[in-house]
């Protein structure tokens, strides 16, 4: 009753797998130890970051696949238009990000709209436009934006972070003269964006070729850099490091995602607690108002797991492991 049966169920179809499976005894403990530990969401990445640790010709082959094979095409039949594209992991992390950035534009410019026609009565339901409709607005501002720039001006930096861990990176760089110890528990083997897609180490490699690369410092827990209590709020790369910490607020049972959510203290600034990365956390404005005004807590444990605690100090699981318990 310690872990949950999806939990278990993804630990089966791991050991299933003919190319890799045999090889997950190896760190079934560390496995469990997650499992009792994490909600599903997050352990599913780390079961299937796993596998494609150990079955890493398989990871290549699909990724070397993906990019031969890219295409894409817009079609306009019968008064309507079809987009659909495919293509390599690390490219289209570049693409989800850009998407993402200019829906968000979209929904700030309908919600000030919104505030300005209804006040305080303002909700969801009187926002001018469908989150459907916001997303294909947002694609065409895309394209309206890059028929607008010079065709030969300056492209800006990619917007994408990628967290590579140094064993992955000396592996890239040196190859078989790599010299740092690769780590047994796979959650400290990193090639991901910070949004959690993940990339080849070939797909990391590029990346040194056509973007700034920002050294990211973490501990075995996955906690990044100190930043002082000089400041008040998270920003810039005090705040991209808080945000770092997890793909989605750390609230129990919250999947909200990472981009959607707001860099808060643990300890609260009022209480004397500082501004750096130690004592930060990604929350959604939800879960924020919840913990700054009725008490509930979180706290990141030695381990790297989140937990949450009720004003009674009770701690809240997430549902699909209380079910299993």
């Amino acid at each position: 009753g310690r872990i949950g049966v999806a939990q278990a169920q993804l630990l089966g179809k791991a050991f299933a797998n003919p190319r890799c499976g045999d090889q997950l005894v190896d760190v079934m403990e560390i496995m469990l130890r997650h499992a009792a530990a994490m909600p599903y969401v997050d352990f599913r990445r780390v079961v299937e970051h796993w596998e494609r640790l150990a079955d890493a010709d398989g990871a290549h082959r699909h990724a070397d696949a993906m990019h031969r094979d890219r295409n894409a095409r817009v079609r306009v039949t019968d008064g309507r238009v079809e987009l659909d594209a495919v293509g390599a992991a690390g490219t289209g992390a570049i693409i989800a990000e850009v998407f993402d950035r200019f829906c968000r534009a979209e929904f700030l410019s309908d919600w000030e709209l919104n505030r300005q026609t209804h006040g305080e009565a303002a909700t969801a339901a009187t926002m001018p436009r469908t989150a459907r409709q916001r997303r294909y607005d947002a694609l065409v501002a895309i394209f309206e934006r890059a028929a607008s720039s010079p065709v030969h001006g300056v492209a800006p930096d990619p917007l994408v972070n990628i967290h590579v861990d140094a064993h992955t990176l000396d592996v890239m760089l040196n190859g078989e003269r790599a010299i740092t110890p690769a780590p047994d528990d796979p959650r400290e083997r990193r090639c991901e964006t910070s949004s959690g897609v993940p990339l080849t180490p070939a797909d990391a490699l590029a990346a040194c070729l056509w973007g700034r690369i920002r050294r990211v410092v973490s501990d075995s827990a996955g906690v990044v850099i100190d930043m002082g209590r000089s400041a008040r709020l998270f920003t810039g790369a005090a705040r991209e490091a808080v945000m770092m910490q997890s793909t989605h607020c750390v609230m129990a049972g919250c999947v909200v995602p990472v981009g959607d959510c707001q860099a808060d203290h643990v300890d609260e600034w009022h209480d004397d607690g500082c501004t750096d990365c130690t004592n930060g956390c990604p929350l959604c404005g939800f879960h924020n108002r919840l913990k700054s005004t009725r008490g509930f807590t979180v706290r990141r444990d030695e381990h790297g797991y989140w937990h949450t605690y009720r004003p009674d100090g009770t701690e809240i699981t997430d549902r699909l492991q209380a079910d299993a318990a």
